[in-house]
C-alpha cells in the first residue's frame, strides 16, 4: 500500500496533500492484523471478517479503505505474487451510519448570515471574509485558509487558488502545495459585493504570519475545524440549523445553478475534476430546473416553426393507423408502450 501510494506521487497522480491523506487511511489499516500477515496467506474470510469491522465509519471512508485493498492485490496479481485474488469474493459492508447531507442554505437563510457578517467587525468575527468567500465564490474552507496577500489579484479582479489548509499524517496543520485536486488549481473571479470586504483584509494579512489572510488567535495557522466551529455558532445564533462551512460551498453552486449557469462553468468555478462529479454532486438541483429549460428549447422550436401550432398527422401516421383494407384500427398496446 505505502509503495503504490509513494508511486503515485513520484509520477504526479497525487500531490503532497492527497499523499498525506492517504497516510491517515494508512493509520487505520495498520492496526488491523490481516495487513501484517503474508499476502499469500491473506483469505477472502480474514478480509471479510476485517471488513465487517468497518460499519461505523462513513459509506464513503470504508471505500477509501477497501479501495487500498483492491489496489494492493491487484498489484500483487499483476507483479505474479498470487495465484488468486481473495478480494473478488469480498463485499464492500454497508455503514451504520447515515450518510451525511450537507445542505445548502436557503434564500432567506443566506440574507440573514449575509447581513449578520457585514453588520459585525472583523475583531467580533475574524473569519467573515473566509465565509464571504465561500458564500459567494464557492471556495472549500481550506483554500479559503491557506490564501496569502499574493493570491489576491485586484487589478484583474481574480483570486489565484493553488493550494489548501489540510494536516499531515501526524495531524499537524500545513499549507499544501496543491488543492484537493489538480483541477482546484483555478482563478475565480471576485465578486463586487465581497470587493471591499476582501481588500479590508488585505490591510490585515500586512500583520499576519506569511502574509496569510486568516490566521489563528494565537497568530498561526487557521484550523479548518475552528472555522467550522465558528460558523456554526454563528447559525445557530441565528436560527439556522443542519449548517456547515461546506454548505457555504453548496450555497454558491445551488445559486449558481438557480442564476441559469452551465454546469461546465460550474465544474470550472469550484474546482471539480470533471463536470459528472458537479452533474452528481447537485442532480438534484439541477433537476429542479430541468423542465423550465426544456421550454426554452420548445419555445425555440415553436418560434422558429419547426413545429406548427396544429401539427397536421403525417400521410404515414394515416397509413399506419389503417389495416390492409383500409380500415381504421385500434392500437392501445402499441400506444401503453410508446
Amino acid at each position: 500500500m505505502k509503495l503504490i501510494r509513494q508511486k503515485k506521487l513520484d509520477t504526479n497522480q497525487i500531490g503532497k496533500v492527497a499523499y498525506n491523506r492517504l497516510q491517515s487511511t494508512l493509520n487505520v489499516i495498520d492496526k488491523s492484523e490481516v495487513v501484517h500477515k503474508d499476502i499469500n496467506n491473506i483469505t477472502a474470510e480474514e478480509l471479510q471478517d476485517y471488513f465487517n469491522t468497518l460499519t461505523f465509519y462513513s459509506n464513503s471512508y470504508i471505500k477509501k479503505i477497501i479501495e487500498q485493498f483492491t489496489q494492493s492485490f491487484r498489484y500483487a496479481m499483476n507483479k505474479g505474487f498470487l495465484l488468486a485474488n481473495p478480494m473478488y469474493d469480498t463485499i464492500v459492508p454497508k455503514s451504520t451510519r447515515q450518510d451525511k447531507v450537507i445542505r445548502a442554505l436557503d434564500l432567506e437563510e443566506q440574507q440573514r448570515l449575509t447581513r449578520y457578517l457585514v453588520n459585525s467587525s472583523t475583531d467580533f468575527e475574524p473569519y467573515k471574509t473566509a465565509f464571504f468567500i465561500e458564500m459567494f465564490m464557492g471556495l472549500r474552507i481550506g483554500e479559503a485558509l491557506a490564501l496569502k496577500k499574493e493570491d489576491i489579484d485586484l487589478y484583474h479582479n481574480l483570486i489565484h487558488i493553488n493550494k489548501t489548509m489540510t494536516k499531515d499524517g501526524d495531524g499537524r496543520l500545513i499549507i499544501g502545495d496543491d488543492p484537493k485536486t489538480k483541477a482546484g488549481i483555478r482563478d475565480v473571479p471576485i465578486p463586487k459585493n465581497i470587493k471591499r470586504e476582501i481588500i479590508n483584509q488585505l490591510k490585515l494579512a500586512n500583520t499576519h504570519k506569511d502574509g496569510l489572510l486568516f490566521v489563528s488567535n494565537a497568530g498561526g495557522y487557521a484550523d479548518p475545524s475552528n472555522v467550522n466551529g465558528v460558523l456554526k455558532r454563528i447559525c445557530r445564533n441565528l436560527d439556522i440549523n443542519d449548517v456547515t462551512s461546506h454548505s457555504l460551498r453548496h450555497t454558491f453552486a445551488t445559486r449558481c445553478i438557480e442564476a441559469g449557469m452551465r454546469a461546465v462553468a460550474l465544474q470550472r468555478l469550484m474546482g471539480h475534476s470533471d463536470v459528472t462529479v458537479t452533474l452528481n454532486i447537485y442532480t438534484s438541483v439541477f433537476h429542479k430546473y430541468k423542465n423550465a429549460e426544456l421550454e426554452k428549447v420548445n419555445n425555440y422550436y415553436m418560434s422558429n416553426e419547426i413545429f406548427s401550432n396544429e401539427p397536421k398527422m403525417l400521410e404515414s401516421e394515416q397509413e399506419f393507423r389503417q389495416n390492409d383494407n383500409g380500415q381504421q384500427f385500434d392500437y392501445p398496446d402499441y400506444e401503453m408502450e410508446l
